[in-house]
């Protein structure tokens, strides 16, 4: 497979997979600060004063979590829709086209093409 062949299949398939990855890093987020607040509240309810501190250090560990499956909901809104890639696709395929000694030989045929019919449209 060719390098269009490869953004060809990725048109396909990283819109579909980060919809999946955006769904579950959106429902981890959003598990993770409702555990927090939960057991946040229940720190300060439940527990005695000097008790807190300790159960609160326990918390630090998810605050990792929740700030990497933020991060993971923003990469995914980065990842490019069907059609971007279409058109990446489409440029790599005409800068391949154009730094080949056929595909100038052809580019300036065409521009030639362009200029005849540029000046016949004038007149």
């Amino acid at each position: 497979m060719n390098t269009l062949s490869w953004f060809l299949y990725a048109s396909e398939v990283i819109p579909s997979t980060a919809q999946l990855v955006n769904n579950i890093s959106l429902f981890t987020f959003a598990g993770l600060v409702l555990f927090y607040s939960v057991f946040i509240m229940y720190i300060y309810s439940e527990l005695r004063e000097d008790k807190r501190g300790e159960a609160l250090k326990a918390l630090y560990p998810f605050k990792k979590y929740i700030v990497l499956s933020l991060f993971i909901l923003v990469a995914v809104q980065l990842t490019p829709s069907k059609e971007t890639i279409y058109l990446i696709a489409g440029s790599e395929a005409g800068e391949y086209v154009v730094e080949t000694e056929a595909g100038k030989a052809i580019l300036s045929d065409i521009q030639e093409i362009i200029k005849l019919q540029l000046e016949g449209m004038k007149q």
